[in-house]
């Protein structure tokens, strides 16, 4: 269970976060393409629901006291 946390939390969105800047770094970069305009777009429009949904779930969060 560990290396299935551990590969999800890390490994995943590091390789994510990494492919286009390393493909830039090695000159593999052919084309801008329309997906990498927009993605902080889309990472914004991502945001905006995750907050919402995180507000939502702190808002009706009780604690046990102890």
């Amino acid at each position: 269970m560990k290396c299935f946390k551990l590969f999800f939390t890390f490994i995943i969105p590091f390789g994510m976060v990494n492919y286009v800047p390393m493909q830039f770094l090695l000159g593999q970069a052919h084309s801008v393409s329309i997906a990498y305009v927009f993605a902080p777009l889309s990472g914004v429009l991502f945001l905006l629901p995750s907050f919402l949904i995180w507000q939502f779930g702190v808002s009706k969060y009780k604690s046990t006291g102890s």
